[in-house]
């Protein structure tokens, strides 16, 4: 005799499934957003072998190369934009 499917439990084990998919992509969203207000509102850079130092003593060429190379939507490149954008108004005055 053939086993019988139970469809019900079936259904349940795949909202199960489905919840902690969501559960999982929800908690790495919220640590990336985490992540990103870090970035972005520190004052000391926390990537690469600058890490530690203060963004306003990095080399104009360090913050230029994270300018091009990284990808729009990172942090990093973000704040790297904003510093260089306060030092070239410091400049022209």
């Amino acid at each position: 005799m053939a086993n019988r499917i139970n469809w019900a439990k079936v259904h349940t084990s795949k909202l199960m499934k489905q919840s902690r998919e969501n559960a999982y992509h929800d908690e790495r969203i919220n640590r990336q957003l985490t992540q990103n207000h870090k970035v972005a509102n520190s004052d000391v850079w926390l990537l690469g072998k600058h890490k530690g130092k203060p963004i306003s003593k990095l080399p104009v060429n360090y913050l230029c190369y994270v300018s091009e190379k990284f990808d729009e939507t990172s942090p990093y490149k973000l704040r790297a934009d904003r510093e260089l954008k306060k030092r070239y108004r410091l400049i022209e005055k």
